[in-house]
């Protein structure tokens, strides 16, 4: 689809744009898990700068994952890159201009950086599991996908789906958290 769409093919890039729909909604998925640091205005221009930059590296997109995965890696990136700016700008500055005067900033955790820390353990948690596992996931959490929506696309019972969304959540909390948990 992504070589028909850059070729100009209409119904591909009609399909594209359909796909690059999940940009939103993994933007708001982010700023949830990580505790609502970017507004709604903030999220709006982060989909948009993630859409511009996706669509600018098309050709670059070379097929070893679902597109909705390889717009979720831009989405990270760009969601991560957004909170630090919002950080910056809520960081106090002193008279000579320089950061801080030596109070906690409001509105920022202590560690910035222990959210991201057990996402990155998880995305790698991820990559470990098999494609079909790691699909159904994604579809569910990330897409934000209801069962039914996940049967349909694919072409499964819901019940099915249901048990195999089950199984699959059963095993990243092995891989996750180990055997013991």
């Amino acid at each position: 689809m992504v070589k028909r769409a850059l070729a100009g093919d209409p119904r591909a890039v009609d399909g594209l744009v359909l796909r690059l729909a999940c940009v939103p909604r993994f933007a708001r998925a982010l700023n949830r898990r990580a505790g609502a640091p970017l507004d709604e205005g903030d999220l709006e221009d982060l989909a948009q700068d993630v859409l511009a930059e996706v669509w600018r590296r098309l050709a670059d997109f070379a097929g070893r994952a679902r597109l909705e995965t390889w717009f979720f890696r831009f989405a990270d990136l760009a969601f991560r890159n957004a909170v630090r700016r919002v950080r910056r700008r809520a960081r106090p500055m002193g008279i000579d201009g320089m950061e801080g005067d030596g109070q906690p900033w409001l509105g920022v955790d202590e560690d910035p950086g222990a959210s991201f820390d057990r996402e990155d353990a998880l995305a790698a948690v991820l990559e470990h599991l098999d494609p079909e596992t790691r699909d159904l996931l994604e579809m569910r959490f990330l897409e934000e996908l209801s069962l039914n929506e996940i049967a349909v696309r694919c072409e499964l019972p819901t019940n099915a789906v249901r048990g195999r969304l089950y199984r699959a959540l059963a095993r990243l909390r092995v891989e996750f958290e180990g055997p013991s948990a």
